[in-house]
């Protein structure tokens, strides 16, 4: 099988769930477990702003609820913009400029906005690295990158998600690794900037067109992923080839049916190419 691009999702491929026991992973900003998150975002308000809140229960359930009106609000948002939206995404910074302006009368910039959606998603999804994952970025980066394969990302992400990628790389390294030194950034499509997140049919026609760019076909793009529907069943009937990733699985039994390979995490790459099953 020749594979000219490598398309990867993230969380549950590349990231996975601090909690070793954990058996399901939460596309960023929209975890049900958002209460460490909202007691984080508590802390930031008394130490940056000086605004003393409860940080009880009542109020976690209040700001919770609100949280995720917003979410709705934002999302019906994105399809009133694109009507052909099936899967709407929202910009979690805009979440967060509503939300502190409402709640507590913050005009806060972009910048720290940005920021404050890091932190609070740091401790309410926490995710890892694995080092074979890592070593196996390394290994896509030096060798097979420069030997033309592409290395993209098709990810219900937020702006953020370059950066906790970036922060667990650099817990194996003594040097920084950016992440766009891994992927190729015009073949990296993010759910936040499409304004519509897996598996809806956009994401997966843009993707197409970008590596049409380069003269790469869904037949020899390999994409990469956790969940059997938006990382397996649908990308195979775009024509992409398909490899499961069962770690951290989601929709196992359509993975059985669609999956092209199988492995624990991506290290399985490295083990395909030696083999032949995978050539470039």
């Amino acid at each position: 099988m020749r594979i000219k691009a490598l398309i990867f999702d993230i969380y549950g491929t590349i990231l996975i769930p601090f909690d070793p026991k954990a058996k399901t992973i939460s596309d960023p900003g929209k975890t049900k477990n958002i209460d460490n998150g909202l007691k984080k975002l508590l802390e930031i308000l008394k130490e940056e702003f000086k605004i003393h809140l409860n940080d009880s229960e009542q109020y976690i359930s209040y700001l919770k609820e609100k949280y995720f009106k917003l979410i709705e609000f934002l999302q019906n948002k994105s399809k009133e913009k694109k009507k052909e939206i099936v899967s709407p995404e929202i910009i979690i910074e805009e979440l967060w400029k509503i939300l502190l302006k409402e709640e507590f009368n913050l005009n806060i910039s972009l910048d720290k906005l940005s920021e404050i959606a890091l932190l609070v998603e740091k401790e309410a999804n926490p995710t890892i690295i694995e080092r074979d994952t890592y070593k196996t970025l390394i290994w896509l980066k030096n060798d097979l990158k420069n030997k033309g394969v592409k290395i993209g990302v098709l990810s219900n992400a937020q702006s953020y998600t370059p950066k906790i990628i970036e922060e667990n790389l650099f817990k194996y390294s003594s040097k920084k690794i950016n992440f766009f030194d891994i992927f190729d950034k015009d073949i990296c499509l993010f759910s936040y900037k499409l304004l519509c997140s897996k598996p809806d049919p956009i994401v997966y026609h843009t993707l197409i067109d970008k590596l049409s760019e380069y003269n790469i076909p869904p037949e020899n793009t390999l994409f990469i992923g956790n969940d059997g529907i938006n990382d397996i069943k649908i990308p195979k009937e775009f024509g992409f080839k398909t490899l499961f990733i069962n770690k951290v699985p989601a929709n196992i039994d359509e993975a059985k049916k669609y999956m092209d390979f199988e492995g624990e995490d991506i290290s399985i790459l490295l083990s395909l190419y030696e083999k032949g099953s995978i050539t470039i």
